[in-house]
Parts: C-alpha cells; sequence; structure tokens
C-alpha cells in the first residue's frame, strides 16, 4: 500500500505560514508568491524584476504594487509600505504577501480585478488557514488597513487669499 500526498500542505500544512515568517525582504517574499502560485495554480512567469517606487495616489485608490503592462517589472509603492511598518508591523510580510501576489497574477495574464482578488483569497486560505493575518487581509483590506487608502489629494487654486488666525 502506497501513501501518496496531494500537496506539500498535507504534511506541513504550516509550510507557508513559516516561510512567510523567515522572510528578510522584499524578494524573499516575492520568491514565496512565484513559489505559491506554480504549486497551487501551476502558472509560472520568470525573468521578473522588483522596484521600489513612490507612487502618486490614483483619486484616493490604493495602489501598493503596479506592474506596468507589457513589462517584466513589479514596483512596491514605497509610501503605503511605510505606513504598513510604521502602523502595523505584524502585518507588514502579509501586506507585501497580498500586494506582490495580486501583481504577480496580472503578470501570469489574469486582467480581471474580480478574478484575481478571488484567487488571492483562495490562495490564503490553502496556504496560511483561515486566521492569518494574509487570508483576514485578502478578505477585507480595509478593515486591517484602514490607514492605507489614500484621500483625495486636494490643491489650493492659484490666488486665494488665506486669513492665517
Amino acid at each position: 500500500m502506497s501513501m501518496r500526498a496531494t500537496s506539500y500542505n498535507e504534511f506541513f500544512p504550516d509550510r507557508y505560514q513559516l516561510k512567510l515568517e523567515a522572510a528578510k525582504d522584499i524578494p524573499s517574499i516575492f520568491e514565496i508568491v512565484m513559489q505559491s502560485v506554480k504549486e497551487q495554480m501551476g502558472f509560472v512567469r520568470s525573468g521578473l524584476q522588483l522596484g521600489l517606487f513612490e507612487l502618486e495616489d490614483s483619486q484616493g485608490r490604493f495602489i501598493g504594487c503596479l506592474h506596468p503592462f507589457g513589462t517584466n517589472m513589479i514596483v512596491v509603492n514605497r509610501l503605503p509600505l511605510e505606513r504598513v511598518r510604521e502602523s502595523s508591523p505584524q502585518l507588514c510580510k502579509s501586506y507585501l504577501f497580498h500586494v506582490l501576489l495580486h501583481e504577480y497574477l496580472h503578470t501570469v495574464g489574469i486582467w480581471d480585478e474580480v478574478v484575481i482578488r478571488d484567487g488571492i483569497l483562495s490562495l490564503a486560505k490553502q496556504l496560511f488557514g483561515d486566521d492569518d493575518p494574509s487570508t483576514r487581509l485578502a478578505e477585507d483590506f480595509e478593515r486591517l488597513l484602514p490607514f492605507i487608502v489614500f484621500p483625495p489629494k486636494m490643491h489650493l487654486p492659484d490666488g486665494i487669499d488665506i486669513k492665517l488666525l
């Protein structure tokens, strides 16, 4: 009689939690993203580069990472990352896993945002379980990180006369 596991997670259910905890930097978290997508979804995209840059907000919408279409680049937005590191450091690795996974799924050809959000939630549950911060972020990002969504920029019109108090 042979015993065969259907996945590594059957024998090592907390394997990805341990990998994420041990990750030292953004590239190592990205390696976990790529490995998990390959194992669980069968998608692979090689030759990608990571960058760190301060991206402009987009009408009050959150941009954690960006994959410029037609490039081999994923850019991590520095400002929200710094906000998470300062305000909720215990969520930082889960945050990075979430936003990098979102953009990585774009790089393998998935463009439908609903499909991506559902895929992230499904993958997080498979890898981390229901109570892990990575899964909770996928379920309700804005509840866990409400400070991360940017308010729209307001500019004062030229020539306005403000009376200082």
